[in-house]
């Protein structure tokens, strides 16, 4: 389709009605209505030009979205029940603590079981153009270089292949190189480095990439 006005104007229309299906998910959790977010994001993204302002914002969401339907549809009713533990009182936090302990061991134990699945690829490919859609200078860079090295060890865990790996240290490492000061997502951008680092070196002999930082 070419990216005339008309593009555009059917892009942003899209993205609106996806953002307006996953409220109403929200609402009610009903599975149709994350897949019918999902297929009109996907649309909003296919219409959006390459040069269009919101088009990392787009895939951003989108890959958001395609990972959130990837853990419900491998981890299920375990995956909600961890959804209402996290958000439950903390008045027992000894109890909460252990409920959520066991039900991340039953999730990560499902989702090893079941595999990768098409929404993790397509959602680490929507990472990937977010990212690479971003000026290294704009606020929500930090965030999505988070997203995707994140992404990436995620399905390491379930793939193993040491590639995801790879690209995870990459993007984190490109990251340090050119970060500016003073970022709140600094911490978490060093300790997802440092489990990626130790992952790989784990997986398999240490191939001269950057040692493990203290």
């Amino acid at each position: 389709m070419p990216h005339t006005q008309f593009g555009r104007g059917l892009a942003a229309r899209r993205y609106a009605k996806a953002l307006k299906r996953l409220r109403r998910y929200d609402k009610t959790g009903t599975p149709a209505d994350l897949s019918a977010a999902v297929a009109l994001l996907k649309e909003a993204t296919e219409a959006t030009a390459v040069d269009d302002p919101d088009r990392a914002q787009r895939f951003e969401v989108l890959s958001a979205l395609l990972h959130r339907r990837y853990l419900r549809v491998n981890g299920g009713e375990d995956f909600e029940a961890l959804s209402e533990a996290a958000d439950a009182s903390d008045s027992d936090q000894r109890r909460q603590a252990r409920d959520l302990s066991t039900l991340t061991d039953r999730l990560r134990d499902r989702l090893t079981l079941h595999g990768p699945s098409a929404d993790l690829d397509e959602a680490v490919q929507a990472a990937r153009t977010a990212l690479s859609a971003t000026k290294a200078t704009a606020p929500r860079h930090p965030r999505r270089v988070l997203a995707l090295a994140a992404l990436l060890h995620e399905r390491f865990e379930v793939t193993r292949r040491v590639d995801d790996l790879d690209e995870a240290a990459d993007v984190l490492l490109d990251y340090q190189l050119v970060k500016p000061p003073a970022l709140e997502t600094e911490q978490a951008l060093e300790d997802l480095y440092r489990i990626v680092v130790r992952a790989r070196h784990l997986a398999s002999p240490p191939t001269g990439r950057p040692e493990d930082p203290e």
